[in-house]
This record gives C-alpha cells, structure tokens and sequence, in this order.
C-alpha cells in the first residue's frame, strides 16, 4: 500500500508505504529510468544505492528492499516520521519569534547537543566505511518518530575505497593548493580593490560544479580541490551555528556572494546577541527562551555568555578553520582507505569527540538514549492506495520547479501575448491564465460582465475591447483559440494548467472547456492541439484541493493543476455545462 507524498526531489519522489504481508511502514523512494538517463542522474542513483546496500548503522537511513519495474526504480528506506531537522529549527526560530519576539535564536543548547552528537556518529561511521557524504545539511538528516537522526541522501557521496597510492591528494599538495587560493584572492584584492571577485575566481579555475549546498560548502571545495573528511566537518560547524542561531553562518543575497563570504572567512565567528522584532514594543523586557531549562527571564548578557554557549562557540570555529587539516577532527583529511591516514592522529575522530561541548555524552548506543520529545505532531496518514494501481504516483501538487517553468512557459506563448494576458500577469497569482466566460448568468457565474469576462483571481470585468486586440505578435486571443473550434461552439472557461502523465513527466497546457460541451487542451507555446476529453454523463471532475483537480472518464483520468490555485472554477463551469448533457 501506498500513501502521502513526503517529498520530491530533483529525480526522485518519496511517499509513505507499507509492506502488506506485516503491516510495517517505510518510506519508498521512487525514480523513473528514463528521466534518471536522460537527467545525467545515473552515477548518483548506483551511488545511493550502493551506500544504503553497505552502510549498516542505526543512525543511517536502512534500506530495507529495492525493486524496479519496466519504468521505475524503487528503494524502500526508514520511514522518519519526524520529518527533516531543518522543520525542527524552524519551528523553533517560529516559536522563539511568537513567544517573545527574538529572531535570531532557533533550537535549545540541549536539542542542539543531542542532535549534532548522533550526526557526528553517523558521519564518522560513514568515513570508516571510507564514505564522504559532501552534501551535509538540516535536510537530510530526518527525525525518526521516536526522535532520533536518520543520516540520508547519498547521491553525492564520494566513494575514497578504491584510492591506490598515487591517487590521493597529500598533505604537501593540499598546502599548496591553499597557498594558489590565497595568491588568487591577494592578486584579484590588488587588482580590483573593494571589488568582489567573480566566481570563478572566488572557486579558482574550476574543472567542474561541486556537490554539496552553497551555504554548507568549504573553501577548499570552492577552490577546487578534492572534497574530503574535512569538507563534511565543515558542514557540521554550520549546522550548529545554524540550530542555536537559525540561520547558516554563511548566507549572501545570491549563490555568488555566499561564495564571497565563506572564501573571506579567517577570524573566528562570534554568536550574535539576542535580537528582538523592532515591531515588538515590548520587545526589550521580554525574556529570552534560548538555554534548556532557563524559564527564568535573566539578563541579556547572561543569556548570550553562558559556558555551555562559549563551548558551542568554540566547537563551531574548530570547525570552520579554512584549513581543512586544522578542523577538529580532520586528522590527515581522509578515510582510513588512504595510505596517509593515520588511526592515531591526535586530531582524529576521538579528538572531535573529546570536545568540552560533548561533555557527558555516552557515545555507545545513542540510539537507545531518550531523545528530546518533538514540539510537533509526527503523525502520517495510513496509506490507502494499493500499490499495484498507478494512482499514488499522481499524489500530491506540482513541485515548485514544476510550477516555474509552467509559469516561464507563458511568456513564450502567443495565446497568453494580449493585453488580456499582460493585464493578468501582474500578479504571481494570476500570470498563468485567463478566464473567458459566456454570457451574462447563463452559468450562473458572472452576473455584471457584459461579455462573460472575469479579470482572473479579482472577480473585476475586464474590458470586452479586448477580446479583439491584437497582441505584439499581431495574433488575437480569440483567433488563437477559435481555430480549434467548431461553428457555433463557445469557450466557457480556459486557462493554464498543468497536466501530469506520469510520475515525472508534467506538461503545461492551455485547457479549454467549450459548451459542446468538451475539454481541448493545447500547447500554449506552438498552439498545436494536444488532446480532447468528450463529456459524457459518466464524465465527472473530482477536486483534490485549491489547485489541483482530475478529470475522470471511463478510460482514464486526467491529472491537472491549475496554475492560479482556483481549481474550484473548473468544477463549478463544468457543473453548469455536464447538467445538460
């Protein structure tokens, strides 16, 4: 059985499952071949595999079954009820904001400790196994429902198991390679003073695009060297600056001036003092809700220089040394796969764990300790559609990248080049679509339009001159549609949507319901017929929610999203017309 949809990705979609022979539930992650191949995404899909199949940690995502049919892979995971880490620091900065007005603080000290500790076990197991995640952040690290990490997302990893002698980067190449970064920056400094470097100078010359997350990426990364252990320590000092703070230490307008700040970084960072909204009035008095167990409101210094925060403050800069052999924990900046590890290295593993910030910690079985309890409900609906059918894997709305390009398709479209689209593309809610109604009260919808016309989204008439005017391209909104019409027949609503086929495979077109009446759908851009939906008395239209609505035949079912978030109209203009049939 399979139900919600949990997340999407940029190739994969995660919905919740469960095992019918037991009742069990887990997670199931889905990716279609074809867009896997015809994505580049084959190396990382092998390599997320081949992490899950070898890695057996209980702080690291478990794959259970994996499978695969004529058009999807499956890889059946942990199910993590709790949700990513970064919906707990943001809940908590929400929390801190509504409580008593501070915005910048997110998670407790206590929260903060137990989190990162189980992370760094979970990372540290990984760089045993020869492992380097390279993409470590808040969002793939998942909660479980008993309040536990789940270490996930290994498309990115770095495999350092098959490194021979004369592969790895030594320490006397690294250097010099820090030293070139160093000389790059002085000489762009002294070339063009005051002036920010551009990226790839900031980068070096890059062979190639990094993986990873701007705002958790290293300098040396940036610099184009090879990422190792320490890339993923230096991750890990963002985080905690990022759970007790509420953002990343790092963050720019832009991608660019993120790079500019981590590749300028050299003193230590110091923890900002507790701010308040300046809309808050009483702002000022109120107390600041930041360490575990301080319900007392205190004095703001206090708040902001206890021990435990201090230790905090200096783990994060041991962390976030530009150095990659100086962080905590590096030791020789490798796996103990390559010849120059060295097991004994004082600032190895043991000496990140030795930190007076891990004061106390019990290292063995964390995932046995009691964990904080969650500040928001963890429950997930039972799944409900059976997994043979196909109709989970039209769950859920459109993703944002979806939507965009959607939206970024109008503009190329000459049904949409008329003042009437001009006029509704002012607003993000209504750039998508038009409405072009019949005659007054004839559906009931419109009463006061003299030509049936609604504004999209506003309920104001637009002017009926309009239906005439010609657009840059000298084609009339009417003369686009009308081609496609047969005598006598009249559009009642159309608009932009989109149509899902199938998993991954989405396609935006101009919908149009005629009071024949039937659907036609058209490409908006080429404006080619696509398709046609006859209404039948078995015809019905279900809607899943503001956006979303399926057309239902005997046949099939069409899966549209329409891209004003006013899903409702469709069924209402098909209401009136389908009464008549």
């Amino acid at each position: 059985m399979v139900g919600k949809l949990l997340g999407e990705g940029a190739y994969a979609r995660v919905h919740v499952c469960k095992l019918k022979s037991s009742n069990e539930l887990y997670a199931v992650k889905v990716m279609e071949k074809r867009f896997i191949v015809k994505e580049g995404k084959v190396n990382f899909v092998n390599m997320e595999k081949k992490v899950l199949s070898l890695v057996d940690h209980a702080l690291i995502a478990k794959l259970y079954f994996s499978f695969h049919d004529s058009r999807y892979l499956y890889l059946v995971i942990d199910l993590c009820k709790g949700g990513e880490l970064q919906r707990l620091i943001r809940f908590r900065a929400d929390e801190h904001r509504k409580r008593s007005g501070i915005v910048n603080r997110a998670c407790s000290l206590k929260e903060t400790k137990f989190y990162i500790t189980e992370t760094v076990a979970a990372v540290q197991h990984l760089h045993t196994m020869g492992f380097i995640h390279r993409d470590l952040k808040p969002d793939n690290l998942l909660i479980t429902e008993s309040g536990h990490v789940k270490l996930t997302d290994f498309g990115t990893v770095k495999d350092e198991r098959g490194l021979q002698a004369s592969q790895p980067t030594s320490q006397q190449q690294q250097q010099q390679q820090q030293q070139q970064s160093q000389q790059q920056k002085q000489q762009q400094d002294q070339q063009h003073p005051g002036k920010a470097p551009s990226r790839g100078a900031a980068a070096g010359t890059r062979r190639g695009t990094f993986c990873g997350t701007a705002e958790y990426v290293s300098p040396e990364v940036l610099s184009d060297q090879d990422p190792s252990v320490a890339a993923d320590l230096w991750a890990l000092g963002c985080m905690i600056f990022q759970m007790l703070i509420g953002r990343p230490p790092f963050r720019g307008g832009s991608e660019y001036f993120t790079f500019q700040l981590i590749m300028g970084h050299g003193k230590e960072l110091e923890f900002p003092k507790v701010e308040y909204a300046p809309t808050d009035a009483d702002a000022a008095d109120a107390p600041g809700h930041l360490q575990p167990g301080d319900d007392s409101s205190g004095d703001q210094e206090a708040i902001d220089d206890t021990l435990a925060l201090r230790e905090a403050r200096a783990l994060v800069n041991a962390l976030l040394r530009p150095d990659p052999l100086q962080r905590l924990g590096a030791g020789q900046n490798c796996t103990p796969f390559c010849p120059l590890y060295n097991a004994d290295s004082p600032n190895g593993p043991l000496a990140l764990r030795s930190h007076a910030f891990f004061a106390g910690v019990e290292w063995d079985n964390l995932a046995d300790q009691p964990a904080p309890p969650l500040p928001y409900a963890t429950d997930i609906p039972a799944p409900t559609f059976d997994g043979a059918s196909d109709d989970w894997m039209m769950a859920g709305d459109i993703t944002e990248l979806e939507m965009a390009a959607a939206l970024e398709m109008t503009q190329a479209s000459p049904v949409l080049e008329s003042p009437l689209a001009v006029a509704s593309a002012s607003t993000p809610s209504s750039s998508a679509a038009t409405s072009l109604l019949s005659p007054p009260g004839e559906l009931g919808i419109v009463n006061d339009s003299p030509v049936g016309m609604v504004s999209p989204g506003s309920g104001m008439p637009l002017d009926p001159n309009l239906l005439n005017s010609t657009s840059s391209g000298g084609r009339t909104v009417v003369g686009e549609l009308s081609q496609f019409l047969k005598p006598n027949e009249r559009i009642v609503l159309d608009g932009l949507v989109v149509k899902r086929k199938s998993l991954f495979h989405t396609n935006t077109r101009h919908l149009i319901l005629t009071d024949l009446p039937r659907f036609l759908y058209v490409d908006p851009v080429k404006v080619i017929l696509k398709g046609e939906i006859a209404i039948e008395k078995s015809v019905f239209i279900q809607v899943k929610n503001s956006k979303t609505f399926d057309i239902v035949t005997p046949k099939r079912t069409f899966h549209m999203t329409d891209l004003m978030s006013q899903a409702k109209r469709w069924q209402a203009a098909f209401d009136q017309v389908h009464s008549g049939v």
